[in-house]
């Protein structure tokens, strides 16, 4: 893998996550291995995505999501202005009027 980020790596959304975890860990006082042990991972696996390595899978960021109680959007780089848009728009398309034929899904008798 000759692009694969190493460790400290300068890749953004790489040093974003690992510097806003480990700030998370610092003001929880959550260590690596209890947090390993909170998020069903291995404690390589919390060094990996510290040192800058590696990114956690979907599955495992939301898991850290729920522990810290933080949005996995925040986790991975992006700042509040981004957060409140993205659920803006969400919202924005959750109440736009279907465009569909709205029996096009049914099932005929």
């Amino acid at each position: 893998m000759k692009n694969a980020p190493g460790p400290y790596t300068t890749e953004p959304s790489l040093l974003l996550f690992r510097r806003r975890l480990a700030a998370l860990m610092r003001v929880t006082g959550v260590g690596q291995d209890e947090l390993a042990d909170m998020i069903g991972q291995s404690s390589r696996s919390i060094g990996l995505w510290l040192t800058g390595v590696r990114l956690p899978s979907a599955v495992s960021l939301k898991a850290l999501s729920r522990t810290f109680g933080v949005p996995a959007d925040w986790l991975l780089g992006a700042d509040a202005v981004e957060i409140a848009s993205g659920l803006t728009r969400l919202a924005e398309i959750a109440s736009a009027p279907k465009t569909m034929d709205e029996g096009a899904d049914k099932v005929p008798d």
